[in-house]
């Protein structure tokens, strides 16, 4: 695991090297951040302690050291730091993430979207922060036509008149869904009537006597083992979704909804009181805001409150680089922050039973 982790970061520095040919031998220094479990294993530590309560990390503040004791494809004498953890299940990437912040009074709610999804409130005086094992449902794995953001995925989903339209990445035959696509197609099928607030997707029959006139009723068909599943495309492969995917988004969304509103409770606050809610992530970068608000993915705020920064990871390693009073910062950060278990909560546990159900 380690070598494999050492074999991809030297993939990434060989095309690096293609861009810049002469940058290997003058790097003199780099920036890694990451999860709790990929730092254990980076510098093979032992993350089984990751793996059972009270999931505890070996060694959470900032390392450094020299490329000599890591075996990467830069010079021995090159530095290597290792932001801090923040917790067991909220690691350096994080950190990283918190560090792009601003740096003003505000009060700022963060969601890191994928499937550990990490949540932060707070400002840059202190933040609480917590993760939900949301699932990689938002990511396309788990479901049946789920997929990767890559070519042939369907990437946007959009529905006018009772006619849906697809927009496929790398305009080519659509062949799944990926996260962003997901997201889409279950907030199009709710907002027709075609799944109604409890997830319950409708069978043929129940939707043409609800609405006789639309074309979608065409798109919801019974399997051989009476499954319900509706169609997004045919050709050249059959592209739907079914109920228990639509139940694996559900227990994805109402973990970050109901991790969002928890935290919140926990260092005193209420909706009302943050400012600006900052998506992280790709994932996050991609979804329709609207859409994720529509079937509560995100918990309620206008939306010219809430923006999406992409990778912001990698924009926190970047600003270290530039700058080395960053990477103190950083450590400032891991001194004020505040994790918080929601598997101990029981607040959590009762909201994510109620936050169940689509708005």
């Amino acid at each position: 695991q380690n070598q494999a982790i050492v074999a991809t970061i030297n993939d990434l520095l060989k095309k690096c090297y293609r861009n810049q040919p002469n940058l290997r031998e003058n790097l003199h220094q780099l920036i890694l951040c990451g999860n709790s479990t990929m730092q254990h294993l980076f510098f093979k530590l032992n993350p089984t302690a990751l793996g059972v309560f009270p999931y505890a990390n070996i060694y959470e503040n900032s390392i450094l050291t020299s490329n000599a004791l890591c075996g990467l494809s830069i010079p021995d004498f090159a530095a290597i730091e290792f932001l801090p953890l923040l917790g067991g299940f909220v690691g350096a990437d994080t950190t990283a993430v918190l560090l792009t912040m601003p740096q003003d009074e505000k009060k700022y709610l963060m969601i890191d979207l994928g499937t550990n999804g990490e949540i932060a409130v707070g400002n840059h005086n202190q933040f609480y922060t917590a993760s939900t094992a949301c699932g990689p449902a938002l990511e396309g794995a788990c479901l049946e036509c789920g997929m990767r953001a890559s070519d042939g995925a369907i990437e946007k989903i959009t529905l006018d008149d009772n006619v849906l339209t697809l927009e496929v990445i790398g305009n080519s035959p659509p062949i799944g869904l990926c996260g962003s696509g997901i997201i889409d197609a279950v907030a199009v099928l709710r907002a027709a009537g075609i799944i109604d607030a409890s997830g319950y997707l409708l069978t043929p029959d129940e939707y043409a006597k609800k609405c006789p006139a639309s074309p979608l009723v065409s798109q919801l068909c019974l399997t051989d083992d009476d499954d319900v599943v509706f169609f997004f495309s045919q050709e050249p492969t059959p592209v739907f979704i079914s109920q228990n995917d639509i139940r694996q988004i559900q227990l994805a969304k109402s973990s970050i909804y109901s991790g969002c509103l928890t935290l919140l409770g926990e260092c005193g606050l209420t909706l009302d009181d943050i400012d600006a809610l900052i998506l992280a992530g790709a994932f996050g970068n991609f979804i329709d805001i609207k859409n994720a608000l529509a079937i509560g993915l995100l918990p309620p705020l206008a939306a010219d409150k809430i923006s999406s920064i992409g990778n912001g990871a990698g924009l926190g390693v970047q600003l270290c680089l530039l700058n080395h009073t960053e990477t103190k910062r950083a450590n400032r950060i891991k001194e004020n922050t505040i994790q918080i278990n929601l598997a101990d909560s029981p607040d959590f546990m009762e909201a994510y039973i109620m936050n169940m159900n689509f708005n």
